[in-house]
C-alpha cells in the first residue's frame, strides 16, 4: 500500500503529503483498499478537493486566488458583490486547501492557488476579476478590470498605458512591459 501511494506520488514529498491527505481513515489503517484513480502529483490532489467543493466555496475560492496579497476584506466585499457569503470560504479551510483569519486567506501551497485559478472556466475568471475590481481601488482595480475586459476597453487601456509610462520612468522596465502588454 505505502508503495503504491509513493508510486503514485512518483517520490514528490508534496504530493505524497496530499495524497494522504485524501484518504480515509480506514485507508490510513490499510483497513480498506485504496482507490484505483489516486492523483499522481499534489496539483491533482488539490484538484480533486477542488472539484469536490459546492460550486459557492469554488467561486469564493476562486476569488480569494485572485486577490493579490490575500486580503481577507478584499475577498468579503468580492463576494458580496457576487451575492456569496464569506462564509462559503469555510469548506475549503476544511478540506485544507486554505486558513484563514480576520486578515487573510492564505492557501496551504502556491500550487493550491494556481489549481483553483486555471481550474476556473475562463468565464468564471473574468466574473471574478470583475467582483473584484468592484471591491479594490487604484492601480488594483485597473487590473482586474483589464482581466475581466471581454473586448478592447480604452480608459482601461489608458490606465494601463499611464502605468506603463510611470513604470518606464522608473526604471521598471519588466512592470512597464507588463502594463504595455
Amino acid at each position: 500500500m505505502v508503495e503504491r501511494i509513493v508510486q503514485s506520488g512518483q517520490g514528490n514529498p508534496l504530493a505524497l503529503l496530499e495524497i494522504v491527505h485524501d484518504l480515509t481513515p480506514e485507508q490510513r489503517r490499510a483497513q480498506a483498499p485504496l482507490d484505483e484513480s489516486m492523483p499522481p502529483s499534489a496539483e491533482w490532489a488539490y484538484l480533486r478537493r477542488i472539484e469536490a467543493l459546492p460550486d459557492t466555496t469554488r467561486l469564493a475560492l476562486l476569488l480569494a486566488a485572485l486577490t493579490r496579497g490575500g486580503e481577507r476584506e478584499t475577498v468579503v466585499r468580492a463576494c458580496t458583490v457576487l451575492g456569496l457569503e464569506a462564509s462559503a470560504l469555510d469548506r475549503a479551510e476544511r478540506r485544507g486547501l486554505i486558513s484563514q483569519d480576520a486578515r487573510r486567506v492564505t492557501f496551504c501551497h502556491e500550487l493550491a492557488r494556481v489549481a483553483v485559478s486555471y481550474s476556473a472556466l475562463s468565464g468564471a475568471r473574468r466574473r471574478g476579476h470583475g467582483a473584484l475590481a468592484r471591491a479594490v481601488d487604484g492601480e488594483d482595480r485597473l487590473w482586474h478590470q483589464a482581466h475581466a475586459a471581454t473586448g478592447p476597453d480604452d480608459a482601461v487601456a489608458e490606465g494601463l498605458d499611464r502605468l506603463g509610462a510611470r513604470a518606464r520612468r522608473q526604471g521598471a522596465y519588466a512592470a512597464a512591459a507588463h502594463a504595455l502588454e
